[in-house]
């Protein structure tokens, strides 16, 4: 009898504990604090998203292929500031335009994330906003002889195009592999909880369905500081980057770039 009763109790703790992790799953899918799956944005309860910024780099490139558009606008942190893709100087053939900048992410990094943006798609325009500090690098005195490596192996499975242009197998497996990460997570929940409790912020930061930041987070630093307290700072951080020795565009002996690779085999 005792075993039974401690069977059934065991039975009834592992039910439980299911039954919190669908519910705990599903609630993260429907907020979907990162705007990784793409679910219904609801006014006042999942339309602002002030966590979507600390997944950026793993959502978008999910995002752009949920998105499909006919137009992209790529880069860095600044193409995802400036640019609105709802604003009317976009042509009619490049709609719906989607802003695929990446805060802080490399030139190699951006032509990666476009091919998987453009590998079987019908994208009629691209708009690039290509950084000239983002080719920097420290000259080296060792020779390199392979500069940009096509190998598929050396590709984030996160992309659903190797390096190569050839079909990555693995993406399905990885997309999978983030969905379940993210669904099934306790710091996911509490961004999930945040996204609620933060919808009735209008300067809290978030990233629209189109990629955009409309960068309302700077809206209290601005009234309380001012804004040349942010073009101060900015200023500093590209003296010190400007400032470092032996910079160049072409790091090694040969007089080639990753970078420049990068971007004219895309």
């Amino acid at each position: 009898m005792a075993l039974r009763n401690h069977y059934n109790y065991l039975k009834s703790v592992a039910a439980v504990f299911l039954l919190f992790l669908v519910c705990a799953g599903l609630f993260n899918y429907l907020i979907d604090p990162y705007a990784v799956f793409d679910s219904a944005r609801i006014a006042g309860i999942s339309d602002l998203k002030p966590s979507a910024g600390s997944r950026v780099r793993m959502a978008k490139p999910y995002q752009v292929r949920n998105y499909r558009p006919k137009g992209i606008i790529a880069g860095n942190s600044r193409p995802e500031l400036g640019l609105d893709p709802d604003h009317s100087c976009w042509p009619e053939f490049s709609h719906p335009v989607f802003n695929l900048g990446l805060p802080g992410a490399g030139v190699g990094m951006q032509a990666q994330t476009l091919k998987h943006a453009l590998y079987e798609s019908d994208v009629k325009l691209i708009l690039w906003g290509i950084d000239f500090a983002d080719f920097l690098a420290i000259k080296s005195d060792k020779p390199k002889s392979v500069l940009f490596n096509k190998s598929p192996k050396k590709t984030e499975n996160k992309f659903i195009v190797n390096a190569d242009g050839s079909h990555n197998t693995a993406y399905q497996y990885k997309k999978i592999e983030d969905y379940l990460s993210v669904i099934f997570s306790l710091d996911t929940a509490f961004d999930s909880f945040k996204t609620l409790l933060q919808q009735g912020d209008h300067n809290a930061s978030t990233r629209q369905r189109n990629g955009f930041n409309p960068a309302k987070d700077y809206n209290s630093i601005i009234l309380t500081e001012g804004q040349y307290v942010l073009f101060s700072q900015k200023n500093i951080e590209i003296d010190e980057r400007f400032s470092k020795p032996r910079l160049t565009v072409f790091p090694y002996q040969s007089k080639q770039s990753n970078d420049f690779s990068s971007v004219s085999d895309l």
